[in-house]
């Protein structure tokens, strides 16, 4: 990774940035070295690397706010900026090519690294930089202000812009929990629609960013607490999709419930089918869940294995990590990470939130979560670590309610996916052929074959290491069964040119009833 040499050396989008000339020129550029001062167009970044902004740790990363001008020189190994024309174009890329730019052997996955500057702060802008680090947009509406103290009058965030929230990214928002208390460096000043713009105290930052949640992505459903909490009710009513009216429950051939394994879709047709796993749950519990062990897809491979030591935040509320069972895992799994910021932009364990806390609302709520990450692995690593969740799992202590849930998406086809246009019957079909198989090795709990099948170049499953990771950890916990509980194609609930396969099962553990009672679930401790 190619950084800058100097301590104040940074890397800036250029798409994002209009320039003004403010030192002599040579021939219609300013030299290396000579001052140019920008303007972001919007809200934008300094970097230290040409990398995605979200995708880098808050050290490498330095805010800054729209149409504030930035004194910087130019490129400190030699290259040209742009800096004749008409004030206030566009910055024009005028780099040495071989130079700055970053290769895509670098590992880059930024479609425009390419339109990258290298520029060096002067001193004056460093200080200016840090000062803007403390400064935030407030939605008013939520906020009791008073002289040199705001007060969160409900669930809500501070913002790196004016707009709504959840149309914002993980990095440019801070999720405010209610009635958090904030000591103010400046009053407020206006913004627009509602907002003001506000100067915290520096201490104020360095508390919220320690106990800072993870703040909700809402891709997949509802970012409004009301709307989300019909959108969770309709997933269970609904007769023909969800449980409503089918024998998902404990019944006939049912076992003890040892795990789940569920999708990770929208619950506009996903979350019909996670439903039942989760109608299912509810039946068998005895009182409020305790533990929720979240095996997820990391949807970047990139990544093998990552933990999450932040607690998560959705529309309903915050789950709070188990940092016992984290530390414990830690100790039994030396050398994987505890990455937030893979989790930060990762959608299938958020999408099992509104699930957990939906069956934990008619209770007493204390109800917390071990967040696990797995992109593509091995066999040999999804049993290492499946022998160490399963010790976990036995290890809680006595009287707790404990669930270990995965999840995967199955086949993804047609156009969205980069596959070919098809009638809906004619994608409904195929995906369900594609599907056939990955079923049948999940029905088997045969891991080694459904890892097989997934590194096939024909497969699109998203979500193979942590199905084998969940399957494995039931399998060490005692489970012998793998019961469907429900299958469909998003095109069978709204038909569109692109498929996904959503199932649910269910990981039981055969045993001996007495006529009329539900055998006892494993994961009660």
């Amino acid at each position: 990774m190619d950084y800058p040499s100097e301590a104040n050396g940074w890397y800036i989008y250029g798409p994002h940035f209009t320039r003004f000339p403010i030192a002599p020129t040579h021939g219609g550029y300013a030299a290396a070295g000579r001052e140019v001062e920008l303007v972001p167009l919007q809200s934008t970044w300094l970097k230290r690397t040409t990398e995605l902004s979200e995708e880098l740790p808050p050290a490498q990363r330095r805010w800054l706010p729209a149409r504030e001008r930035l004194t910087v020189q130019g490129s400190p190994l030699g290259g040209l900026v742009r800096a004749s024309g008409a004030e206030g174009r566009r910055l024009e890329r005028a780099v040495d090519e071989e130079v700055h730019r970053t290769p895509r052997s670098c590992g880059s996955r930024h479609a425009g690294s390419a339109d990258h500057f290298q520029v060096q702060l002067t001193t004056e802008s460093e200080a200016q930089v840090k000062a803007w680090q403390s400064r935030w947009i407030i939605y008013q509406p939520h906020w009791q202000l008073a002289p040199g103290l705001m007060e969160a009058l409900q669930a809500t965030y501070l913002k790196r812009s004016w707009q709504v929230s959840h149309t914002l990214p993980p990095h440019e928002k801070l999720y405010i929990r209610p009635h958090e208390r904030l000591r103010l460096g400046t009053a407020g000043l206006p913004a627009p629609e509602g907002h003001l713009q506000v100067d915290l105290e520096p201490v104020e930052l360095e508390r919220l960013r320690a106990t800072e949640p993870r703040s909700p992505l809402c891709r997949y459903f509802s970012a409004d607490p009301l709307r989300l909490q019909q959108e969770l009710e309709t997933c269970f009513s609904d007769a023909r999709f969800g449980p409503a009216s089918l024998a998902t429950r404990a019944g006939t051939g049912a076992g003890a419930l040892v795990g789940l394994l569920l999708p990770h879709g929208a619950f506009c047709n996903s979350g019909f089918v996670a439903a039942h796993g989760y109608q299912l749950l509810a039946d068998s519990l005895t009182g409020p869940l305790d533990l929720a062990v979240l095996i997820g897809n990391n949807h970047a491979a990139w990544n093998r294995v990552a933990l999450c030591d932040q607690d998560w935040a959705t529309p309903l509320g915050v789950l709070e990590v188990d940092h016992r069972a984290l530390k414990q895992l830690l100790c039994a799994v030396p050398g994987v990470p505890v990455q937030r910021q893979v989790h930060a932009t990762e959608h299938s364990i958020e999408n099992q939130l509104p699930f957990l806390q939906h069956l934990q609302l008619s209770g007493e709520t204390r109800l917390r979560i071990l967040p696990v990450g797995v992109g593509a692995v091995a066999l040999s690593e999804a049993q290492q670590l499946a022998n160490q969740l399963a010790a976990l799992v036995r290890s809680v202590e006595h009287g707790h309610q404990v669930v270990v849930i995965g999840t995967t998406d199955f086949s993804h086809e047609g156009p969205s996916y980069g596959g070919r246009c098809m009638s809906v019957p004619e994608i409904t079909r195929l995906t369900k052929e594609k599907d056939k198989p990955l079923l049948e090795a999940v029905r088997a709990m045969d891991v080694e074959k459904l890892l097989s099948l997934a590194q096939a170049r024909s497969c699109t499953m998203c979500g193979a290491g942590a199905a084998a990771v969940l399957l494995l950890t039931c399998q060490a916990l005692g489970a012998s069964q793998c019961r469907q509980l429900r299958y469909l194609v998003n095109t069978e609930v709204t038909p569109c040119d692109s498929t996904t396969g959503f199932a649910a099962f269910a990981l039981e553990k055969k045993e001996r009833r007495d006529a009329g009672r539900p055998a006892r679930s494993c994961f009660l401790i």
